[in-house]
């Protein structure tokens, strides 16, 4: 196992992890290309032979927001997400962020379960924020 950062050579992986997942942001190449070289940008993946998920977010002046995160499905339920999105909080914690917040959909229950394992907990909702139909959960956590 190796968690690392990304490279413009892992694009074509995370590309075809995240179109997978029903619940990910959906970036393809080109989205991708531009994330990469964003300097707020950070793009860390769960390496074994190849990469088996990501978690992509940007962080600026202490604070931190969790974007895009994804496992491939033969992959899921096996601690890997938890493994990866539990060394993203601990290399944050070392940049001096200090709190962290994503948003998720209320109907995605096992990324839902994941983030609530890691210690981030709701704050608020945004009703019918996603396809007009389902409530976005914001959650976050104090580093």
């Amino acid at each position: 196992m190796n968690i690392r950062k990304a490279t413009e050579q892992d694009i074509p992986r995370l590309v075809q992890i995240e179109m997978s997942q029903p619940f990910s942001a959906q970036w393809g190449r080109q989205d991708w290309q531009q994330e990469l070289k964003n300097v707020a940008a950070q793009v860390w993946c769960y390496e074994d032979e190849e990469i088996k998920g990501f978690v992509s977010l940007r962080a600026v002046a202490g604070v931190a927001e969790i974007l895009n995160v994804a496992v491939a499905p033969a992959d899921c339920r096996r601690g890997i997400g938890f493994a990866l999105f539990t060394r993203v909080l601990e290399e944050l914690k070392k940049q001096q962020v200090q709190d962290v917040t994503l948003e998720v959909n209320v109907r995605n229950y096992a990324a839902i379960a994941l983030y609530t394992k890691a210690g981030l907990a709701e704050r608020s909702r945004r009703k019918k924020f996603y396809h007009q139909t389902d409530d976005a959960l914001l959650m976050g956590k104090i580093l």
